[in-house]
């Protein structure tokens, strides 16, 4: 219990999010309630993506600050998250992907109208 407790603490890593139209709210739950960070968009420099593989395992949105950097685990497949990564694209917030998936970048880069492909 003690060790969880000494991660809960010291961890930056946060569980799930919510936007709003000038911010971003991070959240995490602690044993003791839960916790949020609130992000204001124009103070974000850039976002990127980590889809989990190799060796970082966990999915994983990684945004960079000039405080410095906040993480926040992505429980959400990766054609759920494209359309949130696009809404951060269109705030003028510069999305990276980290080993990009080729299908998630073509949508991004406007180059197909909606992920997962279809054949029509």
């Amino acid at each position: 219990m003690f060790d969880c407790l000494v991660y809960e603490i010291n961890s930056d890593t946060y569980e799930g999010w919510r936007i709003e139209e000038d911010e971003i709210i991070l959240l995490k739950c602690l044993m003791s309630g839960l916790k949020e960070k609130n992000i204001r968009l124009d103070g974000i420099r850039g976002i990127s993506y980590f889809d989990g593989s190799g060796r970082g395992g966990q999915p994983r949105l990684i945004f960079q600050q000039d405080s410095g950097k906040v993480n926040c685990n992505v429980y959400r497949g990766p054609f759920d998250l494209a359309g949130t990564l696009r809404f951060f694209q269109s705030k003028g917030i510069n999305v990276k992907l980290v080993r990009p998936d080729d299908e998630m970048q073509l949508f991004l880069d406007g180059k197909i109208p909606f992920v997962p492909m279809t054949n029509r």
